[in-house]
Parts: structure tokens; C-alpha cells; sequence
């Protein structure tokens, strides 16, 4: 035995040679593209190799090579095959993967391997912009919607928020695998989300658009107001209550109200409620351009005895959730008397908005035209405005009270709402009141 010489450039030119191992671009990864030049051996005279396989390192550890991959030997000088990794690589780090190409021939023991290379593929696709995005002020949070995302490499979403709209955050407030969020702080009175949605490699989808939410708050108001038509001495009568003839459900559904609150109760628990009233607020900065356009919101509530209207729970105050921008001026409703809204802005003391119509005409939009003298230092609202249109005519007589005269129970044509249209409604109420009303501002 002796010693040979060994020709490794000799030698080399029978194995395949890895010349580049690549991410493939544009793609959801965990593909490699890899080129090799052929062996010597893989050419049209000799049609010794008959294929090349790809064979992967599984784990950097130890030495187990897995086959993930063959193509036919095509005696041309490069190959190109896409060839699937275990990971992607992400913010964390690179995932390198070693390959090697085997030139393999007819004959099972007799074939050629490349040198290994290695390389690591990259998820090049962030996923979608998340949709239906959608929000409201619900009490004392904010209650954020979306659609779940579509993504097969999905992985979690991420909400941020902000005060300014131009102000995006560097960081997410919260990531959540869920398609809602319920977020309970409240530092602005103005707040705006966006959203996002990571896959299993962090890439990150392009926001959604800025979504504001105005963050209301609950207003209580204490208000004080009088109704001519069962006005007595110094307070009024609730003759409807006490013969049972009050509706559980608002009445102020059809027109001109066309209000669909569900405001009801099961029974009348409180003796001193004389009759539903609508409560409406305006936001405007003089109360000329307290419009309709103005309205910020609307609620039912009971009318007392001593004039204070309470919610239609019959025990507090009533509450109503809103955002004023400019001033708050507030109307109330009846449905058969002229409709008062205040002449001033109504000021806020200790988280409580309250207004007295009853003491002067001055408290009310138009003034004496808008409101009448019932004695003892107060003034009510008008009685017999049947239609409801702000105006006492002869339309209040001739299509509602004719029509219901000698009726009894809860209706329109009731001006003095005792349950019963007599003569004295019309004697005592429509006719020393034709002709007056006012108009709220257009």
C-alpha cells in the first residue's frame, strides 16, 4: 500500500455547485430559491446523472439530511428549484437552513454531492387592512368593533390611539386576537383608534383610518316647568294619574315628534307624575340658531306636580348623554301645549345643568308670546295646541276637539287633562288662547 496523490479540482467538477441560495420575493415565505451549476457528468454524451434532489439539514444539531425536492437532469449548465424552509426569518432574527444538491445517477450508490449551503427565506407580505372597523361612546368606555381577519398566517391585532389625528403612536395600547375591545379610559374628550393586524412573522398591515370617537359624558338636568291646562292654585292636578289613564309607553312616537324612544314603565309608582313630557337639547351659540339641525338628543321623562320633570324611571333626574361644542339650550315638549325652549344657554354647577322656565316670560324663547301668566309668579305653557304646530287656531278646534268632544280618557283634545273633553276645554283654554304661539328659530 502506498500513497496516492489526490486531484481535488479534478474531483470537484464531478459534484454539483450551489451558486446561491435566496429568499423568493413577493411571497408569504417559508420558500428558499436555490441555483446550482450542473455536475460534469450531466451532459447529452454521457447521460451519466439522471436527476438532481434537494435535500435540507433538519436540525442544526445533528447530522439527518431530508429530501424535500427532485428535478430531472437536463444537461443545461444552471438549475433553479423553489425549495420550502421550517420558519421564516422576522424581527427576531435570521433562520438560517443549510441545503445540498445531489447529482444522483441509475445506479443507487454511485452519486455526487455539492457542498452544503445555506440560506433563509423571508414573509414579504404583511397581511390585509383590517375592515369594518367601528366604534361608539357606550356610559363610561368606549366599545370598538371589526371582522375577523381572513389571513391564513394571521397572528394578533393591534389598536392604537391617540387625541390628534395627525399624531399616529409608536406603540399599540393593546394587541388582541378578538374582533372587539372595550376600552375604559377616557383622557380626552375627543379620541381616534387605528388599527392593525401581525402575522406569525410580524409583519405589520398599513392602519386603518383614523376612526374618532367623540367621548360624550352624561348630563343631568334639573328642570323646572308648569303646563296651563291642569294648573291649580299654585301646582298642578295629575288627574290623569289618578284615573289610571297615564300610557306606560311614551306618546311621542308619531308626528310631529317622530321621537322612538323605548322610554316605559310597568306601572306609576310616583302620585305626584301629572303627564310625559319630551326633553330636547340644542347646541348652538346663540339661542337664534337653535335649530332643529342643532338637536344633540332627546328623552322622555314624567312632569310633576311642583313642575320638576324627572326621568322615566320616576325616581332620579334626568340624564342624557351628549357633547355640547358651543351652548346648550333645551326645549320641552308637550302634547297638547305650545313648546318652551329657554331663552338662555343653560350653565353647568356641580355636573348639573338646570333651568326654571316658570319665572318670567323672559326665561322662554318669545317671550310672552311663548308662555302664559297662571299666577301666584309663574307662567306655564299654552294650553290647546292640539296639532302640536306651535300655533292656537282653528285647526286645534275644528279637527281635534269636535272630533273628540264628549271622549273620555288620554287625548289630544284634553286641554285641561282631567280625562274628560268638555265644553270647558274649549271655552277655558282654546278660546282665550287663539291666535297665540311662537315658532322655534328655523
Amino acid at each position: 500500500m502506498g500513497a496516492y496523490p489526490f486531484d481535488q479540482e479534478y474531483y470537484l467538477q464531478f459534484l454539483p455547485t450551489i451558486v446561491l441560495i435566496a429568499d423568493v420575493p413577493n411571497d408569504q415565505g417559508k420558500e428558499v430559491e436555490i441555483n446550482w451549476t450542473r455536475s460534469i457528468l450531466d451532459n447529452p454524451d454521457s447521460g451519466i446523472v439522471s436527476q438532481y434532489s434537494i435535500w435540507r439539514l433538519q436540525n442544526n444539531t445533528k447530522e439527518q439530511w431530508e429530501l424535500v425536492g427532485n428535478t430531472p437532469a437536463l444537461n443545461t449548465e444552471e438549475y433553479s428549484v423553489i425549495a420550502p424552509t421550517l420558519s421564516d426569518s422576522c424581527a427576531n432574527g435570521n433562520h438560517y437552513f443549510s441545503f445540498l444538491i445531489k447529482a444522483e445517477t441509475i445506479d443507487p450508490d454511485d452519486y455526487y454531492i455539492s457542498y452544503p449551503d445555506s440560506g433563509y427565506s423571508v414573509d414579504n407580505i404583511a397581511p390585509a387592512i383590517p375592515s369594518g372597523f367601528t366604534g361608539y361612546y357606550k356610559s363610561s368606555s368606549i366599545e370598538l368593533y371589526w371582522n375577523p381577519s381572513e389571513d391564513n398566517d394571521f397572528k394578533h391585532f393591534a389598536l392604537y390611539r391617540a387625541t390628534d389625528s395627525t399624531m399616529f403612536p409608536t406603540e399599540p395600547i393593546i394587541w388582541l386576537n378578538d374582533s372587539s375591545y372595550t376600552d375604559p379610559l377616557m383622557e380626552s374628550d375627543t379620541l381616534y383608534y387605528w388599527l392593525t393586524a401581525f402575522d406569525i412573522n410580524d409583519n405589520e398591515s398599513m392602519a386603518t383610518a383614523p376612526l374618532l370617537i367623540p367621548v360624550l359624558k352624561e348630563l343631568t338636568f334639573d328642570l323646572k316647568v308648569y303646563l296651563e291646562g291642569p294648573f291649580s292654585g299654585s301646582s298642578m292636578m295629575p288627574d290623569l294619574n289618578y284615573s289610571n289613564l297615564l300610557p306606560p309607553n311614551q306618546p311621542y312616537n308619531n308626528p310631529p315628534w317622530n321621537y322612538l324612544g323605548e322610554e316605559s314603565v310597568s306601572s306609576f309608582t310616583n302620585d305626584s307624575i301629572v303627564d310625559w313630557v319630551l326633553i330636547e337639547l340644542r347646541d348652538a351659540d346663540s339661542v337664534h340658531h337653535a335649530t332643529s339641525e342643532t338637536v344633540l338628543a332627546r328623552q322622555a321623562g314624567f312632569l310633576l306636580i311642583d313642575g320638576t320633570i324627572l326621568s322615566y324611571n320616576q325616581l332620579t333626574l334626568p340624564r342624557i348623554i351628549a357633547k355640547v361644542k358651543s351652548s346648550l339650550f333645551i326645549a320641552i315638549h308637550h302634547r297638547n301645549h305650545i313648546g318652551v325652549l329657554s331663552n338662555y344657554p343653560l350653565q353647568e354647577s356641580n355636573d348639573i345643568y338646570d333651568y326654571i322656565f316658570s319665572i318670567s316670560p323672559d326665561q322662554v324663547y318669545g317671550g310672552e308670546y311663548a308662555v302664559k301668566f297662571l299666577g301666584d309668579g309663574k307662567w306655564g305653557m299654552i294650553a290647546s295646541d292640539a296639532n302640536a304646530d306651535g300655533q292656537i287656531t282653528n285647526t286645534d278646534k275644528n279637527d281635534y276637539w269636535i272630533l273628540e268632544y264628549d271622549a273620555k280618557g288620554y287625548r289630544i283634545s284634553d286641554f285641561n287633562m282631567d280625562g274628560l273633553i268638555k265644553m270647558e276645554d274649549l271655552e277655558n283654554y282654546w278660546l282665550p288662547n287663539i291666535g297665540k304661539g311662537i315658532k322655534f328659530p328655523n
